[in-house]
């Protein structure tokens, strides 16, 4: 669970949560990066699921697929859903 605002330089909004380059300048920030990942760079080839919560939006879940270990590209990210509430952790346990 990532709070948009909350960390990274570059930002998601509610103006901005679909457009393709502003979330792969999100998700290819070394803070989120390092969120998201759990260690510090994405796995080669690995899958990741990733809540952001946005002001005036909700939480918008996002799926990495096949993860590259350099700079995600648009191909490997996939907007899943958006929740007109904000989620918790606990939301998905």
């Amino acid at each position: 669970m990532v709070v948009a605002g909350s960390v990274g330089d570059a930002d998601l909004t509610s103006a901005n949560y679909t457009s393709a380059d502003a979330v792969l300048a999100f998700f290819n920030d070394d803070e989120v990066e390092a969120l998201v990942a759990g260690a510090g760079d994405y796995e080669a080839n690995e899958d990741y699921v990733a809540a952001i919560t946005i002001s005036g939006v909700g939480t918008v879940i996002y799926e990495i697929v096949d993860a590259t270990v350099t700079d995600l590209t648009t191909t490997e990210i996939s907007l899943v859903a958006t929740v007109d509430a904000t989620m918790v952790i606990g939301d998905f346990l």
